[in-house]
């Protein structure tokens, strides 16, 4: 079990291409029972903008951070708002046609014990655009959701 991955960075000939986003976090909670209406969070950053000049025509934005990893044990049972290892959406890139991000894949949530209620979200990211649209790029593939009593 790991962190999740950080972005691609852009392509950057013009010195305006961007780094990766970080990559979701890693949380192993282990208790009798959970509860409460919080919102466990391990989701992938989003991809940073491309930046632009009057001399440069954009460069490539770099790609969302992939969804991290939570991992529960609760022998009564879990009751929370919800946990979240979404990946993080792609950067868009405003000044040209070029190189939108990649969307971060989405994380893991291992869930071990009753869960009461708790909606767990693993989708990946969406493609980052440029000028209304992904170019190529694609969106994040979905995590994994894993149950066990």
């Amino acid at each position: 079990m790991t962190l999740g991955g950080g972005g691609g960075a852009g392509q950057g000939d013009d010195v305006y291409g961007t780094g990766g986003a970080a990559g979701g976090g890693a949380l192993w909670l282990r208790a009798a029972s959970i509860e409460g209406n919080g919102r466990i969070d391990a989701e992938g950053a989003p991809g940073p903008r491309a930046l632009s000049s009057p001399t440069a025509s954009g460069d490539g934005a770099g790609g969302g951070g992939g969804g991290g990893l939570v991992s529960i044990a609760s022998k009564q049972g879990l009751r929370c708002a919800e946990i979240s290892a979404r990946g993080g959406a792609g950067g868009t890139n405003v000044a040209s046609v070029r190189g939108p991000g990649g969307g971060g894949g989405g994380g893991y949530v291992q869930l071990r014990g009753p869960v009461l209620s708790c909606p767990v979200q693993v989708e990946g990211g969406a493609a980052g655009l440029a000028n209304g649209s992904n170019y190529g790029a694609s969106p994040g593939g979905m995590g994994l959701v894993r149950q066990s009593f």
